[in-house]
């Protein structure tokens, strides 16, 4: 078992958690042939929609992370190229202000359905897939350099990562195979904290809530980890996502709000820190 290093204190933890000081919940959703960015007021419980421009090589499948002044960085999207469907590695700071886009960026590798996460003045991203085969792909954009970087393949092939921040490390979790991966910043290296052998396998979310780790299984267990011991993991309860695709979570008042995706639809859900059990809610939606 692998000693975690213990140099988590309260300047460190502020940076991490600056991002999520916010009462708005962002998603890409493609309805009748348009593009929107919906915002998700948690404080009023209501939507609205906006239209969303980015690039044609930009579209609602891009994978789209939160940071610091109300801005997202996407990158990645399923598009189609003539008759056929294809990948592209575009990326582009978002402006949810002004729906527009604020920069430009260097392509990246071309994937989607990818997982990312913000840290200290960079965004990580792991997994994906391209037209033929899942991806072991771990790459960095720093911001304050402007470029890419490689960083460690991900030991195994996998999709739809969802990521947390864990002290100065990050935890990953993909589809299939569906270990719960640990990834060491400072020393680019990985390490497997939690096994899954289910068939057929499910998909996983990670909240990082009140100094304790939470894994959703989509329609299936809720487990949690407190952050003293991260190999030590209890049942909590159980999930019912309606067979929808968390996207993304909010902190609000000790509770913590989800949104997850279906074909035709967006459900929204809440998790009280305190009872822990997992509720469908009902939004208004705003012209």
């Amino acid at each position: 078992m692998m000693k975690l290093k213990q140099k988590d204190n309260l300047e460190e933890r502020s940076i991490i958690y600056d991002y999520y000081e916010s009462n708005y919940l962002y998603f890409l959703k493609e309805e009748n042939y348009h593009k929107l960015i919906y915002i998700f007021d948690i404080e009023n419980y209501t939507t609205r929609s906006k239209y969303f421009r980015a690039s044609k090589y930009l579209n609602c499948s891009a994978s789209a992370v939160r940071m610091p002044n109300n801005e997202l960085f996407l990158y990645g999207s399923e598009v189609l190229k003539g008759r056929n469907w294809t990948v592209s590695g575009s990326a582009c700071i978002y402006d949810i202000s002004s729906c527009s886009v604020k920069k430009v960026l260097p392509n990246g590798k071309p994937c989607f359905e990818t997982g990312g996460i913000y840290y200290q003045s960079s965004v990580y991203f792991f997994g994906g897939s391209d037209p033929t085969q899942m991806l072991n792909l771990a790459v960095k954009f720093d911001l304050t350099k402007n470029r890419w970087f490689s960083l460690c393949a991900l030991p195994t092939a996998t999709m739809k990562c969802s990521c947390a921040i864990f002290k100065q490390y990050i935890l990953i979790i993909g589809f299939t195979p569906s270990d719960l991966i640990l990834y060491d910043i400072d020393i680019n290296s990985y390490s497997s904290i939690l096994h899954f052998d289910q068939w057929p396998p499910k998909s996983k979310f990670l909240i990082n809530a009140n100094e304790i780790i939470y894994i959703f299984e989509i329609d299936g267990k809720i487990l949690e980890s407190e952050y003293e011991n991260i190999y030590v993991w209890k049942q909590i309860g159980n999930s019912d996502f309606n067979r929808s695709s968390p996207k993304d979570y909010l902190i609000y008042e000790n509770t913590v709000f989800i949104v997850a995706l279906q074909i035709n639809c967006s459900l929204y859900f809440s998790f009280n820190l305190d009872e822990k059990k997992l509720r469908k809610i009902k939004l208004s939606l705003v012209d």
